[in-house]
């Protein structure tokens, strides 16, 4: 059995964690099944480079989650539409599990709204679990599928990462202050800027400073959040180990369980800490955000662009250190695994009871006992590579533009 994971591949970790904790959990569940691992193969396809010869030898087909419905400004649909055309076509089952709607509102074009219609009514698709937005896909599901809320595959990043994980000193009292390209925040309809977010910073810093505790300076990777960081500590003369830039999803999680808590934009940095134990706060550019918070029972801890300001990280800042009560939900884990566990079954005709289903501490031991191949490190470099050569080669031909346009006027 040959089981194809399409996934979207960027240099935003988080993203590439939806796929590595989703492949690792779903190998407990197959091993739960009584599935043996040398009847079934699993391989991967980057969702912006659809391969249908790929496609057409899998005997199944998983997007393991994230935010690829909808018609925002990132175009996914048009990938999905392509993979689901495939399988529709030589009658290969689908499954879409923790899916997220990205910003409807931010694409005005509603008239290809038909689009998603179409997309979920394909009679491939087996399965649907939502992460967020699940209104909204129930709307164009149109009751075709029982869809049920589920976590993110990244809350399991404390188990599926753990050979990596050293003891934190909960001494240190370390503040983790996650940065974003200034452009995120107009991509996505919200009145803040690179300006606005550097005086934000700036006065975390010092807030930070004159309570007595250490911060670090991080990204999730992302390509233009990196620079967005290199420029912010180089002029404003930031301590070396002050600033963490990873290059692999495995670093983001190490670095972010090297604090105490999260003062979040990306809406990963609060995932992944939450999966690791760490209380965070986040600031609300995107609904998805509001709606993790509310799955985890912390919907205070998220503020709109007004309200994110020093008198609110002076309260906050000593709530989260001394949230000793911050914990894991074990159920909300468990969303996810009881759907792939139903969901596989039926597909494979197990005929085994929900009483079968392996409990927390049996998922969790095998997690432990597994590790994240050293492989995914390479993969993550690459695409990084990759995503920084395509930015420099758009600014590249930009300033020749530039210039052209600049001899031209001189010649005037």
């Amino acid at each position: 059995m040959k089981i194809l994971i399409v996934a979207f591949y960027d240099d935003n970790f988080g993203d590439m964690l939806i796929r590595t904790c989703f492949v690792q959990l779903m190998k407990v569940v197959l091993d739960n099944l009584g599935i043996d691992s040398n009847d079934y193969t699993v391989d991967t396809m980057e969702l912006k480079y659809p391969d249908k010869e790929k496609i057409r030898e899998a005997n199944l087909v998983i997007f393991p989650g994230g935010g690829l419905f909808g018609l925002s400004y990132l175009g996914f649909l048009d990938y999905v539409e392509t993979v689901v055309s495939e399988t529709e076509l030589n009658n290969i089952p689908v499954i879409f599990s923790s899916l997220g709607v990205n910003n409807m509102s931010v694409n005005e074009d509603i008239s290809q709204e038909y689009r998603l219609y179409r997309l979920l009514e394909k009679k491939c698709i087996k399965a649907i679990s939502a992460r967020d937005g699940i209104e909204v896909i129930k709307k164009y599901d149109g009751g075709l599928h029982d869809i049920i809320e589920v976590c993110d595959p990244v809350v399991w990043a404390k188990y599926v990462y753990s050979k990596d994980l050293k003891e934190k000193n909960n001494s240190a009292r370390i503040i983790g202050l996650n940065v974003v390209r200034g452009g995120l925040f107009k991509s996505n309809g919200i009145a803040w800027n690179a300006k606005k977010e550097e005086k934000y910073l700036l006065n975390a810093i010092d807030l930070i400073k004159q309570m007595g505790f250490d911060y670090r300076l991080f990204t999730n990777g992302q390509f233009l959040d990196s620079h967005e960081l290199y420029y912010f500590s180089d002029k404003h003369d930031i301590l070396t180990e002050k600033v963490i830039i990873p290059d692999t999803s495995r670093e983001v999680v190490k670095a972010i369980n090297d604090v105490n808590c999260v003062l979040g934009i990306r809406m990963h940095s609060s995932i992944i800490s939450y999966g690791l134990g760490i209380p965070s706060i986040n600031l609300g550019w995107n609904p998805k955000v509001y709606e993790f918070y509310n799955h985890i029972h912390k919907s205070g801890r998220v503020f709109s662009v007004e309200e994110w300001n020093n008198e609110m990280l002076s309260k906050m800042i000593p709530e989260l250190l001394n949230d000793h009560e911050y914990s894991i939900d074990r159920d909300y884990l468990m969303t996810l695994y009881g759907f792939l566990y139903r969901t596989f079954n039926l597909l494979f005709d197990r005929n085994l009871s929900e009483g079968k289903c392996f409990a927390f501490e049996m998922i969790e031991k095998q997690l432990l006992d597994m590790s994240v191949p050293t492989s995914e490190d390479d993969t993550d470099l690459r695409i990084k590579i990759r995503n920084g050569t395509k930015a420099f080669d758009r600014l590249y031909i930009r300033d020749l533009q530039k210039k052209k346009e600049i001899k031209k006027l001189k010649g005037q």
